[in-house]
């Protein structure tokens, strides 16, 4: 809904996940704000509850993306940014309100030359020492008291953004659950950018109200701290080091050692900010439910590091460690430097896998299909004929479903279709392309454990969206170069742009001097 006639200055987008209770709510306080520029309130929500349904129902002129399956938060933000008109984009969670004068006053930083706008944090709801405290420790940084200036690491967060200033950052992380805006703001800093904290810009957070329910989301913060931000650690310079534990008494002993020195830290920490920033008369008032909630978060962290995915989390570490996460993205140069890979996605299929590989023949060249286990189970007979053809065979999931760490589903997808890949191509599967490319440093560490290795790309014409046949050769021949992977897609509906430019594709390869080589 666009809360202003015109192109919108600024576009805010909310993002839920199963919010039914607050979401309505959340766009109201964006809906109902005093503006003299025209700005737009857009609404990405996942989770198969009826959050899209009460948003139209209330709001029918708002535009509301609502995704089938799951979206982290960095695939929420990245579709709102795809949807978005305005010059300044920004973030309001659907469990959050705006304060009143929001989207102006945004705005009015914006203009004042800043490119990355942070904002403030509140409690919504019942005014309780469980609600204070809760408060003061998640978010002892981002308190509406704290002074206007530049923002430092502890509170660049609820971030806007000149439009101009993402198309320069890339795309948000998708594959970590959390922590995707961490990540934003240490490529903001790496820019050069200095985000401004404006308190007077806030939001305000429906956090719990009662004892209980602040030691629950206290816990489940730790929790996430466990799943994400050590991961997010192992990117950058502090590497939680947990990786030799051997037996569980060593395992127990080293993770209370370091729970117990955090619990000192993270005390100090929260505060000593919340001292600095608020009003201590109040912090002081709430200081034995301050105490319970710092242990509560490393309760969490503690029983997460010791559960049944914390010797996954610890080998996710190494292998985040790694540059570019192990991830096979180009051809190594192996002695030889003129190598390009073409590998085909989504196959096997009728429409064009037996095009597909008269093409190659033609040419007497090579390349790799990454099939789906749907498909070859559909098709059995084209995996035989595309492995007697001296092709290579890859692992593109069973269904085509978008990764998660969960043993269960990754087992269901990759095992499954490699076991029948196998038995139908009778050669060894090892190389895993996952479907969008989702991949996070857990899953990769299943994969290794399993003996795949993972695969992406280095061009991509996006031939599935129809560009035409020229369009898609062009973009691969521009780009081309030693050890450049190209991916193109089968389709069981068209395909007709892909096969009529693969022809000019691998001229362009083979008259440049490059050999196309499977993986």
């Amino acid at each position: 809904m666009t809360a202003r006639l015109g192109r919108p200055v600024l576009s805010a987008v909310v993002m839920g996940y199963r919010n039914e209770r607050t979401i309505v709510q959340s766009v109201r306080s964006l809906l109902e704000q005093t503006c003299d520029d025209p700005f737009e309130v857009l609404v990405v929500t996942s989770g198969g509850d009826r959050s899209a349904e009460l948003v139209r129902e209330r709001f029918p002129r708002t535009v509301v993306h609502d995704s089938p399956i799951r979206l982290s938060a960095g695939a929420a933000r990245n579709v709102g940014v795809r949807l978005a008109r305005g010059d300044v984009i920004a973030f309001l969670a659907a469990d959050c309100l705006a304060s009143s004068e929001w989207v102006a006053r945004r705005i009015a930083a914006h203009r004042s030359g800043h490119q990355a706008v942070a904002g403030a944090v509140s409690h919504a709801g019942r005014d309780t020492p469980a609600a204070r405290a809760a408060l003061f420790t998640t978010f002892p940084s981002r308190l509406t008291t704290r002074p206007a200036g530049h923002a430092d690491p502890s509170n660049v967060f609820g971030l806007s953004y000149a439009r101009s200033l993402l198309e320069r950052l890339g795309p948000f992380d998708e594959e970590l659950g959390a922590g995707e805006d961490t990540l934003a703001s240490r490529r903001l800093r790496s820019l050069g950018e200095r985000a401004w904290f404006e308190p007077s810009i806030h939001a305000a957070h429906f956090g719990p109200e009662n004892t209980w329910q602040m030691l629950r989301d206290q816990f489940r913060r730790g929790a996430r701290r466990a799943r994400w931000a050590d991961l997010l650690n192992a990117i950058g310079p502090r590497r939680l080091r947990l990786e030799r534990m051997r037996w569980p008494g060593a395992g127990v002993f080293t993770v209370g050692l370091i729970a117990a020195y955090e619990v000192r830290g993270r005390w100090q920490w929260t505060i000593g900010s919340a001292l600095r920033w608020g009003r201590k008369r109040q912090v002081l008032s709430v200081l034995p439910w301050i105490v319970a909630a710092v242990l509560a978060n490393e309760a969490g962290w503690a029983i997460a590091q010791l559960g049944p995915e914390g010797h996954a989390r610890r080998q996710a570490r190494q292998v985040a460690a790694q540059p570019n996460w192990g991830i096979l993205r180009s051809l190594p140069a192996g002695g030889r430097i003129d190598r390009v890979a073409l590998t085909f996605d989504d196959g096997p299929s009728p429409r064009t896998t037996p095009a597909i590989l008269e093409t190659l023949a033609a040419y007497g060249v090579r390349a790799t299909f990454f099939m789906l286990g749907t498909q070859a189970e559909r098709h059995p007979d084209l995996v035989a004929r595309t492995a007697a053809a001296g092709h290579s065979i890859g692992n593109h999931t069973w269904s085509h479903a978008y990764l998660r760490y969960d043993e269960r589903v990754l087992q269901a997808e990759i095992n499954r279709a490699s076991e029948l890949l196998v038995q139908l191509s009778g050669r060894a599967v090892r190389h895993v392309r996952p479907p969008g490319g989702r991949l996070n440093p857990m899953i990769l560490a299943w994969l290794v454990r399993q003996g795949f290795h993972a695969v992406l790309w280095s061009i991509d014409p996006r031939d599935w969206s129809r560009p035409g046949p020229a369009a898609i050769a062009s973009h691969v021949l521009e780009r081309v170069e030693p050890g450049s992977v190209i991916v193109l897609h089968e389709s069981e509906t068209d395909g007709a742009g892909t096969l009529a430019a693969l022809p000019a594709i691998i001229d362009g390869i083979l008259s440049r001097g490059y050999s196309l080589v499977p993986l």
